[in-house]
């Protein structure tokens, strides 16, 4: 929340090289944030045992946006390096300009505070948006004064506009930045406060290296960027035909059964398993051994109704063994003696602890 004391002073020339008026304005036809897990930084980054930020709560993160009408209500202050990890309503996708849209309580631009941005299509692996900050790095901005941020200057990071315009975010910029990111399918935004420090000990870097200057210190409760509201633009793709004309536009190995990154992972699973068809991607099983019984774990992208996704064991490489099964929508359920599975609502994670009876393990996708 915003010092209402603060001294407005006009505003900065437009210079730098990013938009400053291509901010979204919310509309019930976004896709908002459904769930959301909060942990506060300290109001004070150089006492990082000291006092939290402890203004709102995880909730106030959820729902449309409602700072616009009062800026002292709707929001949760992170404080110094908070982190705060929104779940969507449904998945989102990369489409046609931004994507994504992030909402502060900001009531003049004459006062930012900022965040990085990250996505994910399961829940554990986030990938950052690159972050520019051209703001001087010479003089520290104070806590309490008008702190000379040109919007203008700045290019993902959220807080650059005020309450009620959200800072737009386009997933375009992350194609085939990591091959556990699959645009076409975003569950999950995770928003970290900028450390506005210029000192190298203490603050925040863009994704150049550089020094991002905003307000410090702020040092009260309602430290750090207060987070209102954050929304997807574009729906993921129906089914798995118009998740593969996304990727391959111009056609070619878009057969289930084809690889086209060579990865030995056949489009269709990557599909299931919410992955970039383009990149290749580490093998989706992760094996552990304890005791008597084999753990097993995989991501799943929750909401695809057209795959069924399937566990399976084998002691020969030619008998195989459902021993757990995913179908659309629903959840991955035993399907042999002695398995036990858990598929998690909040991420994309399933587990499965399965008998020492088999050898070799497989994940199986089929419409």
């Amino acid at each position: 929340m915003k010092h209402l004391a603060l001294l407005l002073l006009p505003g900065l020339a437009v210079a730098g090289p990013f938009p400053g008026d291509d901010s979204i304005e919310p509309s019930p036809s976004m896709i908002w944030i459904s769930s959301a897990e909060v942990s506060p930084g300290p109001v004070d980054a150089s006492i990082p045992d000291g006092a939290k930020a402890a203004y709102g709560s995880a909730s106030d993160a959820t729902g449309p946006s409602d700072a616009a009408d009062d800026v002292t209500v709707g929001v949760v202050s992170l404080g110094d390096g908070g982190i705060a990890t929104l779940k969507l309503a449904s998945p989102v996708a990369d489409g046609a300009g931004p994507d994504l849209a992030v909402y502060e309580n900001g009531f003049d631009q004459a006062f930012l505070e900022l965040a990085h941005v990250e996505v994910s299509s399961d829940g554990i692996h986030f990938v950052r948006f690159p972050s520019v900050s051209g703001t001087q790095t010479d003089t520290q901005i104070g806590g309490f004064t008008y702190n000379g941020i040109d919007p203008t200057d700045l290019h993902n990071l959220a807080g650059k506009y005020e309450a009620g315009l959200g800072t737009p975010f386009d997933l375009n910029e992350l194609r085939g930045a990591s091959p556990r990111l699959d645009v076409s399918h975003i569950t999950h935004i995770r928003i970290i406060d900028v450390v506005g420090s210029i000192n190298p000990a203490l603050g925040s870097t863009d994704s150049q290296g550089n020094f991002i200057n905003d307000p410090f210190k702020t040092n009260f409760n309602t430290g750090g960027f207060d987070l209102d509201a954050a929304a997807g633009l574009h729906a993921a793709p129906a089914n798995s035909t118009s998740w593969l004309s996304m990727y391959f536009p111009s056609g070619g190995d878009t057969g289930d059964a084809d690889d086209p990154d060579g990865d030995r992972i056949a489009n269709l699973v990557e599909y299931a398993t919410a992955s970039d068809p383009t990149q290749p991607n580490p093998a989706p099983l992760k094996l552990s051994l304890s005791g008597g019984s084999t753990s097993l774990s995989w991501t799943r992208a929750h909401g695809r109704s057209d795959v069924t996704l399937s566990l399976q064991g084998s002691d020969d490489l030619s008998n195989w063994t459902t021993l757990t099964t995913a179908i659309g929508a629903g959840s991955s359920t035993a399907q042999a003696t002695g398995v036990a599975v858990t598929d998690s609502t909040v991420n994309s994670s399933v587990t499965a602890s399965v008998p020492a009876d088999y050898t070799f393990f497989r994940l199986k996708a089929e419409r």
